[in-house]
């Protein structure tokens, strides 16, 4: 699997970027994103919440139009467990259209032991596309 080109797009986002995000890969529906992490650092709700968000965002992307963008409604996350020294964080998800304007997915995020700290689920409305333009005219 390789980045998309419009996720790609989203790894140089500010947000990404001061995150510290990585997006390994984009496709068909599907991403991974790695976050490193530093000695010491902890892991907060607020961060995996940002994790889970970012890779299903580039899991959507992947299958959006150039023109389109998609926009989180809403987010929804269930913790597992806990991470203890890891060296970094990361999600797979996977993500597919429901409707001309509707997105929804899923994704993991598991630490650098393979131990599953949380999954979540998201819905985004699309923006952006012609379909949907075509159905609200």
């Amino acid at each position: 699997m390789s980045p998309h080109p419009g996720s790609s797009l989203l790894a140089q986002a500010p947000f990404w970027r001061r995150l510290g995000l990585e997006l390994l890969e984009a496709e068909a529906g599907r991403a991974r994103v790695r976050l490193a992490l530093s000695a010491g650092d902890s892991v907060s709700g607020g961060l995996l919440a940002s994790l889970v968000d970012a890779a299903l965002g580039a899991a959507l992307r992947s299958l959006l139009e150039p023109q389109e963008r998609a926009v989180t409604l809403n987010l929804h996350l269930g913790a597992v467990g806990e991470s203890r020294a890891a060296l970094w964080l990361g999600a797979e998800a996977c993500a597919e259209r429901r409707a001309p304007d509707l997105g929804w997915g899923r994704a993991r995020v598991s630490d650098s032991s393979g131990a599953l700290l949380v999954e979540g689920s998201a819905t985004f409305f699309v923006t952006g596309s012609s379909r949907a333009d075509a159905r609200r005219a």
